[in-house]
């Protein structure tokens, strides 16, 4: 608007009004007859840009369950945006089209629609404050956080399987039993949903199989447990064991070996000795097993072992292990060791886990642009 008296020009432009004018003003005296003055003026109004706007975000499908498909949609719109918008989350299992953290969509009329949509796992279970971001080209950004839930589904739990075993009259006889289950991945945000635990039993007279190592903050999922017993000379011959570990819910799981108990002289495991280790991605490994072994008769030991899923796993027939481990060995393994006198093979379980130590992104060489 602008005042007949003063000629003061006010207004607040919008979005719409953006662009160039030619405006013609004219002024006009109360003579007789009036007299008038013109003037074409270049008017400019410069864009301001405003940020995304959310118009739809997810906001009639806020429940997920595990293991089962999810999708929904968030949508924003933006006056003066007409290349693209970028969405984001702060969580990595909330992803767009099923695999990226964050994506770019084009914008058409002004509005942009990015679709979520992922597969929850163990991980994603409980009640979650998830912030969702949306950038413009120019950098301009707007967020929300809404609140979003993750049913569990049960998992059964997994007993690894167990080698035959023979022990002998007179000497420890050592078995680990390790078991696992994907539910024990579920994060401090999700045990007031469920919290899982794990337990063993066994049918044997021998032994009862003990507990040892359980981790129950959602960076494992495996449960250890110790089978440890002296036979007698009552106990000689063969027994079929079964060993089950059972959930939280009763679900269950068993594996059967044959625990042979024998009257002979063999090479024997120093049970006083660790048989667990932690080891780190990248960090060497040093381990002499030659004096784990004794053996009554003075035979000369040799070691050998060939985990499938352990890579770097290195061992000498003298019974060093120097190696170190790399990206591809991260994680638990579990494998035996076996003790060779020539007459007998004697195996024992030892358990690595190897940690993950965070590797810096690769930049490809960038080529320098060439111009005419």
């Amino acid at each position: 608007s602008i005042d007949e008296q003063t000629g003061y020009i006010s207004f607040l432009p919008s979005n719409d009004d953006v662009g160039i004018y030619w405006i013609n003003f004219s002024v006009t005296d109360s003579g007789t007859p009036n007299a008038t003055t013109y003037e074409l003026v270049t008017f400019e109004v410069i864009n301001s840009n405003d940020p995304p706007i959310f118009t739809y975000v997810c906001d009639s499908e806020r429940n997920a369950t595990e293991d089962v498909a999810f999708e929904c949609y968030i949508n924003a719109s933006d006056e003066d945006e007409n290349q693209s918008l970028t969405f984001a989350s702060n969580y990595s299992w909330f992803t767009f089209n099923n695999s990226k953290a964050m994506i770019t969509v084009n914008v058409t009329n002004g509005t942009a629609n990015a679709l979520v949509s992922f597969t929850p796992n163990d991980t994603a279970v409980g009640n979650h404050s998830v912030k969702i971001i949306v950038e413009d080209s120019q950098n301009s950004q707007n967020q929300t956080t809404i609140s979003f839930f993750v049913n569990n589904t049960l998992d059964n739990p997994k007993i690894y399987p167990l080698d035959n075993k023979t022990c002998f009259v007179n000497i420890t006889c050592i078995t680990y039993v390790n078991a696992s289950d994907d539910d024990l991945f579920i994060t401090e945000e999700g045990k007031n949903i469920y919290n899982e635990s794990l337990n063993f039993s066994d049918n044997s007279t021998l032994f009862d199989i003990q507990k040892i190592s359980e981790v129950y903050d959602g960076s494992s999922n495996v449960v250890v447990g110790l089978i440890n017993f002296t036979p007698t000379s009552n106990d000689v011959g063969s027994y079929a064991i079964n060993i089950t570990v059972t959930d939280k819910t009763s679900l269950t799981n068993s594996t059967l070996f044959i625990l042979t108990i024998e009257n002979n002289t063999l090479p024997v495991w120093n049970e006083s000795k660790t048989y667990s280790f932690n080891l780190t991605e990248d960090q060497n490994f040093f381990l002499n097993i030659s004096d784990y072994v004794t053996d009554y008769d003075n035979d000369t030991i040799t070691f050998y072992a060939s985990p499938s899923s352990f890579p770097s796993f290195n061992i000498t027939a003298d019974g060093i292990m120097n190696f170190t481990p790399s990206d591809v060995d991260v994680g638990f393994h579990s494998f035996n060791i076996t003790a060779n006198d020539s007459f007998w093979l004697v195996p024992h379980c030892f358990n690595f886990s190897v940690s993950n130590v965070n590797d810096p992104p690769y930049l490809e060489p960038i080529e320098s642009p060439l111009y005419a």
